[in-house]
């Protein structure tokens, strides 16, 4: 019988080939090891953000501070003690912008009622009808009854201060507004005062 031959697949490299495919392989190694993990790393970031979904009403929620309506006055006038005390600064006058005003929604009592009633005429026939009643009353025990109570929400900051002209005065009351309020530094404008 006639003997199968094995084909050859050996190269023969000189030393320097031989180094260049080494780094070459490792090269390619270190590309997959760092192609993994920037996948790994982009999967945690996208189940992050769809777990915690944020859309652009949404956003606004989530990243601004909330407040009601009669807070609102007392939080401009401690920005502006706040603020009125950083060194450099005079004459401060703050404005939050509201989002939305603050909205309460009260317990509701439902008194629903449905009769039905069947009838025949002379001539056999039948007539159905149905009677339904609903009421609702605001839930009481010694005043209304408060479910939720949502909190207007601050959209952005205009502040006008002497010194705001100074761009390290600026960027020192946006830092403390941020810091206060919790607000990108997109939603905070510092005017110079007059």
């Amino acid at each position: 019988m006639t003997e199968k031959k094995k084909p050859e697949w050996k190269i023969n490299l000189t030393p320097k080939e031989k180094k260049q495919l080494v780094r070459l392989g490792i090269f390619l190694a270190l590309g997959l090891f760092l192609m993994l993990l920037a996948s790994v790393s982009s999967n945690n970031k996208s189940s992050f953000l769809q777990e915690n979904p944020v859309t652009s009403s949404e956003s606004l929620q989530t990243l601004s501070a909330s407040v009601s309506s009669g807070e609102a006055e007392e939080l401009e006038a401690k920005l502006e003690e706040i603020i009125g005390s950083m060194s450099g600064v005079d004459n401060v006058q703050v404005a939050l912008v509201l989002a939305a005003s603050s909205r309460t929604e009260y317990a509701v009592n439902v008194d629903a009622t449905e009769s039905q009633q069947e009838s025949s005429g002379s001539d056999g026939s039948i007539s159905n009808s149905t009677n339904t009643s609903k009421s609702e009353q605001i839930a009481t025990s010694s005043g209304p009854i408060k479910v939720q109570e949502t909190m207007a929400q601050v959209q952005g900051v205009v502040i006008t201060a002497k010194g705001a002209e100074n761009i390290n005065i600026k960027a020192a009351i946006i830092q403390a507004v941020q810091s206060l309020l919790g607000l990108p530094a997109h939603r905070i404008m510092v005017y110079p005062a007059e």
